[in-house]
């Protein structure tokens, strides 16, 4: 019986052991499942299977047409959209210039004055016939329930406005230029302009013209984008005022007489250098709301123009850049992103420059010396020299 009883003690020895050699054998278990053979194969299979799933060029090739086309008219909505945000834009600020007492919408008094302002640019409208206009679109902007010229404009109504006015701005403009260009060929024809030679326009030498074909002249450098040097030659020897000079000082353009500028400001010291610039920032204004041309009458001096009198707040030297100054010109002009816009103050009540608005430059130095002169202070380089004679 005793050794029997000890059996016992073995066998759950044994047990105890059995199960740790079990839990040790699974392990070992899994080693011949992967070295099998028949087990390693179907394991192959698989993964030669799965290596080509990446060089399916075909689907990704199929799939590209998609992506583009929609890809593109991905851009097509967000270049919409960026065109409706900009002309939004566009009309809230011009909502904001023309609301002058602030309180978020526009009276029939304001709306009128944004109208007027408009029309000036384009001159499109005469005296009697833009009261009528006003009123007319001032119940069109309105909401249909209200109407009437004593309802308030809102931000909303006046954006809807606002993209009309700029459709039917665009129809009065194209209508306008062909009009001045059938006016420009009458005037042409019976000045005998017309028969000039074209290559006289063309080029970067001189030019040399009468007096009555200089308005083609003026506009064959702007069509080029370059600013007018007009070389006097429609004087005498004596002195005295030009032929050139009566007609611009009857002309109703805004001239700006730096000769006498530099006598009374650095000569005579007469007029304070502040003074004598606000004075010139004033006709600037003045020739911006008219569409008149900037006239600097240099006579036969050379004023310290770049050394001295062009400011970025009174008098830009990039107003002898005739590419920039047609940029911000117009009612879709930039006037206030461009080279002006720091000479613009709230005062002005000028929201674009007119059309019209151009810049040249007289001197009265001869043809073979205005150069020696004239190449410190002025951009040559952006310029058109323009002989201008008298006509006999």
């Amino acid at each position: 019986p005793k050794p029997a009883a000890a059996k016992p003690v073995a066998n759950s020895a044994a047990p105890t052991a059995t199960p740790a050699a079990k839990s040790a054998v699974k392990p070992v278990a899994a080693k011949p499942t992967a070295a099998r053979p028949g087990a390693h194969k179907p394991a192959a299979t698989p993964a030669a299977k799965s290596s080509p799933k990446p060089l399916p060029p075909p689907a990704k090739a199929t799939a590209q047409p998609a992506d583009k086309d929609a890809a593109l008219e991905t851009v097509v909505a967000a270049a919409a959209a960026a065109a409706g945000v900009e002309a939004a834009a566009a009309a809230l600020a011009a909502f904001s210039l023309a609301d002058k007492d602030g309180d978020g919408h526009l009276n029939f008094r304001e709306f009128a004055g944004f109208v007027k302002v408009a029309n000036e640019e384009v001159a499109y409208l005469d005296d009697s016939s833009l009261p009528i206009f006003i009123k007319k679109e001032f119940v069109k902007a309105s909401s249909k329930e209200v109407g009437g010229t004593t309802h308030l404009l809102s931000p909303a109504e006046f954006e809807v406005w606002h993209a009309a006015f700029l459709a039917a701005r665009d129809t009065w403009e194209e209508e306008l230029a062909a009009k001045r260009a059938a006016a420009r060929v009458t005037t042409a024809t019976e000045s005998g302009a017309a028969a000039l030679p074209p290559a006289r326009f063309g080029g970067d030498g001189v030019w040399e013209v009468k007096l009555d074909a200089l308005q083609l002249a003026l506009e064959s450098a702007y069509a080029l984008k370059r600013t007018p040097l007009l070389i006097d030659a429609t004087g005498d020897e004596v002195g005295g005022t030009t032929a050139l000079e009566t007609f611009y000082a009857y002309s109703g353009h805004q001239l700006l007489e730096l000769k006498k500028m530099v006598v009374e400001v650095n000569v005579r010291k007469i007029v304070s250098l502040e003074d004598a610039l606000r004075s010139a920032r004033e006709k600037l204004v003045l020739a911006l709301k008219r569409g008149c041309t900037f006239m600097f009458l240099l006579s036969n001096s050379a004023p310290p123009l770049r050394s001295k009198f062009c400011t970025p707040t009174e008098l830009p030297v990039e107003l002898f850049d005739n590419s920039l100054v047609q940029a911000m010109r117009g009612y879709d002009g930039d006037l206030k992103g461009s080279f002006l816009g720091k000479v613009i103050v709230k005062e002005d009540q000028l929201m674009f420059a007119h059309a019209d608005f151009n810049v040249a430059v007289v001197t009265r130095f001869p043809r073979e010396d205005y150069e020696q002169f004239l190449r410190e202070e002025l951009p040559l380089e952006l310029m058109q020299p323009i002989v201008v004679t008298i006509n006999r």
